[in-house]
């Protein structure tokens, strides 16, 4: 007893010291650069910003470059029960950027990017853009897009004097890390689909109705459009099932299906399928 009470100052004195350190490096974590693309498309007025969520101070204003998408799930019926589904990204260029505010600082709203009212949408499971289309032997497609971006992002920083860089994947409900095979394999999704590139339209209509009519037109001449589909040796490394994954966890229309078919509605309504399963 008595040994435990003379060692129970040293003892008090490394869990002070190790709790001290903790918080010392969870400050510095802390403090490192942290950053996110948030989107506000659900405005007159849409745009994404780059933002530092962290106190640190970079040592230059970075100037990220981009690369942006509208992703739409496609659905195949393959019987009368069962569905698959893969995922597409239409490119978008960056060339539609009206303007880019520069705030000056490099914390929290760095770099403004202003969209046409074209991109302008609710954020909603109502807001999702549905159609469908028959193919040869009543082959029944189903296209969803969905009213919003992805945006890809390399954000070059130099920070305490080190050179640093991030590659961030933004939608509108988180901004993730990805690491560079994958940026490597959405480039060359890019280069083999570039001809896909929806652009803005001439009038004030929703640029996502346009990409739902351009993916429904590609489904109609799948042979051509193996590749935007990810039918390619080796699936650009499967990463649209990943993106899929990460955009999609849940269909977001699950609970509309689910109402329809409990009300006996679902022959009504066309190109709606009973069951899916997801697929590539």
């Amino acid at each position: 007893m008595d040994y435990v009470i003379k060692i129970l100052p040293l003892l008090i004195s490394i869990i002070s010291l190790a709790i001290s350190l903790k918080t010392h490096f969870a400050k510095i974590r802390e403090g490192r650069p942290s950053f996110s693309i948030v989107q506000n498309l659900w405005t007159n007025s849409p745009y994404y910003e780059l933002i530092n969520d962290a106190d640190s101070k970079l040592d230059f204003i970075p100037s990220p470059s981009y690369l942006m998408f509208i992703p739409s799930k496609v659905y195949f019926q393959l019987d009368g029960e069962n569905c698959v589904s893969t995922f597409t990204l239409s490119p978008v260029s960056y060339d539609v950027v009206i303007e880019q505010i520069v705030s000056g600082s490099t914390k929290k709203g760095i770099v403004k990017s202003i969209l046409p009212a074209n991109f302008s949408a609710k954020k909603g499971e109502r807001d999702v853009i549905y159609d469908s289309v028959k193919l040869e032997k009543d082959f029944p497609i189903g296209v969803e897009t969905y009213p919003f971006l992805v945006i890809i992002s390399e954000v070059e920083y130099t920070y305490k004097n080190k050179r640093c860089k991030d590659i961030l994947m933004s939608t509108p409900f988180e901004t993730i890390k990805i690491d560079e095979k994958t940026l490597i394999h959405i480039r060359e999704y890019l280069h083999d689909n570039y001809h896909h590139e929806v652009r803005v339209p001439d009038d004030s209509s929703s640029i996502y109705i346009k990409t739902n009519k351009q993916v429904i037109s590609a489904c109609k001449n799948l042979k051509e459009n193996v590749t935007f589909l990810g039918g390619k040796e080796g699936g650009y490394g499967y990463v649209l099932k990943k993106l899929n994954r990460l955009i999609t966890p849940m269909d977001p229309m699950q609970k509309y299906y689910e109402k329809e078919m409990k009300n006996g509605w679902m022959n009504r309504i066309k190109g709606y399928f009973s069951s899916r399963k997801e697929g590539m």
